[in-house]
Order: C-alpha cells, then sequence, then structure tokens
C-alpha cells in the first residue's frame, strides 16, 4: 500500500515534469526572443529535494501509525482462528512489468510459476492476480 502510495507519486511527479517541458519547449518556439519565460521547468535538484521531503512526511506518518497500532495497551483486532487456519497455501509473487515497476502479488498456490515466466496481470474484484 505505501509503495504504490510512493511510486503514484513519482508517477506523477514525472509525468508533470514531461508536461511542464513539453509546454515550456513550446513558449520557447512561439516566443524565441523572450528574456522571462512564464514556464518553469524544475530542475533535477528540485526534484529530488521534493522528493526527499515527501518520503520524509510518508516515513513519519507510517512510524506513527505503527506505534499507535503496535502500542502497549492499544486495541488488537480479534482474529478468528478457524478462519485463519481454513485458509489454503499461497504465493507471494513479485512481478517486474515491462515498465519496470515490480508489484508483489499474494494468491492462492493454485498454479506454479518459475522465475522468468512471462505471465498476465489479472485485475478483479479483490485485487490483482497472475496467471499464465
Amino acid at each position: 500500500m505505501y509503495n504504490h502510495l510512493i511510486e503514484t507519486f513519482i508517477d506523477a511527479q514525472t509525468a508533470a515534469w514531461r508536461h511542464y517541458s513539453a509546454i515550456a519547449a513550446t513558449e520557447k518556439r512561439l516566443f524565441a526572443d523572450m528574456s522571462d519565460p512564464a514556464v518553469r521547468v524544475p530542475g533535477t535538484g528540485e526534484i529530488v529535494e521534493e522528493l526527499r521531503r515527501t518520503y520524509s512526511v510518508l516515513a513519519d506518518r507510517i512510524i506513527t501509525k505503527a506505534r499507535q497500532q503496535f502500542a502497549i495497551g492499544a486495541a488488537r483486532p480479534v482474529v478468528d482462528r478457524k478462519s485463519v487456519l481454513s485458509h489454503h497455501a499461497g504465493l507471494e509473487i513479485v512481478v517486474r512489468t515491462n515498465a519496470g515497476r515490480t508489484l508483489v502479488v499474494a494468491q492462492p498456490d493454485d498454479q506454479k510459476f518459475a522465475p522468468g515466466d512471462h505471465v498476465l496481470l489479472v485485475s478483479t474484484n479483490s485485487g490483482l492476480r497472475v496467471t499464465h
């Protein structure tokens, strides 16, 4: 969940940079004699600093939430042992997409996979599923 949040933020930053760059290039082409452009593309240093600030804030929030959930005397969820014990064996599959993203999918152990297999990611009501 947290990895998805961070990946989404990075994707948004990348898309914004691409759009700003395209608009700045168009502005430069249309108004070649300008000395003060209206569109300013953030530099690498600014983007890195924004990512660091965001990671720091998210890490603080994650740690705070974990401390609250696992504090001594904190309310604990009730575990129904019958439902836990009735679950089937499962797999945790790490998938690297063609776009370079890494996803982890947990699902029932009803298919066999080997490292390097080309697989399909199927979106279901209960989340992602990996299949051949």
